[in-house]
């Protein structure tokens, strides 16, 4: 059986967070909000997921008292995909909204479900599930 591949673009690089679109199978699924890309060096809870390619499974998240998908990266922990306006909600993880603006995102709870469910149901039918996430050519216009 095939992997779910999910591809995380992002293409707004600001001074505070990283906006960019998250593909679930080649399909655009929602706009995300990361940390700060920093190459080179990781301050706990305060820096986007390196780029790579990545491995997610379903793990108990303390956080939100039941399992849900994580991203699996070597010397980090719980990067989760959720809901959240701006970069004081990741501490690391991939914010999801249906919209965005230079200040972060928005709707997130029905975006970060509809991934959140996708990967499960992935998982479930136990698919292998994997994250590529890649920094694309900035883009200038933030706008929606």
């Amino acid at each position: 059986m095939s992997p779910l591949e999910l591809l995380l673009e992002r293409a707004w690089f600001l001074p505070l967070r990283s906006l960019g679109r998250l593909f679930v199978a080649e399909t655009y699924e929602c706009f995300t909000c990361e940390d700060v890309v920093r190459v080179g060096k990781k301050i706990k809870a305060q820096t986007a997921i390196p780029t790579g390619r990545w491995r997610v499974v379903a793990t108990w998240s303390p956080k939100f008292k039941r399992v849900m998908p994580e991203i699996i990266v070597p010397g980090w922990s719980g990067l989760r995909f959720h809901g959240g306006h701006d970069e004081k909600d990741s501490a690391g993880c991939v914010l999801c909204g249906d919209s965005k603006d230079p200040e972060g995102i928005y709707e997130s709870r029905p975006a970060a479900a509809r991934v959140n469910s996708a990967i499960m149901t992935a998982l479930k039918a136990k698919r292998e599930v994997w994250l590529t996430v890649v920094n694309a050519a900035p883009t200038q216009e933030v706008a929606a």
